[in-house]
């Protein structure tokens, strides 16, 4: 789900980039009067409403469940957060030739 939402975020913000773009051209048409200045400000409004857009999804991605494995870290599951053990006790350190095995 994670990954679906931020592709969508992804390619709401390239197309609002590429509407920004579209933007100052059109402004440039409207100021020279070689197209209607409505272009540009229709253009502002959905802008505006893909920027909206863009703040949902960008909500939905922090509200998704983000697994099961780190929550159960977090809530003191057996393992306590030491994920590299999978929740086995700590093994006892081994003997070295010059040390005794500790008891």
């Amino acid at each position: 789900m994670k990954t679906a939402l931020a592709r969508a975020h992804r390619w709401v913000a390239r197309l609002i980039f590429g509407a920004l773009l579209l933007q100052v051209f059109f402004a440039g048409l409207g100021i020279f009067g070689a197209a209607p200045f409505a272009l540009h400000a229709t253009l502002g409004f959905a802008v505006i409403f893909a920027s909206l857009v863009l703040l949902g999804l960008a909500l939905a991605a922090l509200a998704a469940p983000r697994g099961v494995a780190p929550q159960l870290a977090q809530d003191g599951a057996p393992g306590g957060g030491d994920e590299d053990r999978g929740g086995r006790p700590p093994t006892p350190p081994r003997a070295t030739p010059t040390q005794p095995a500790p008891q």
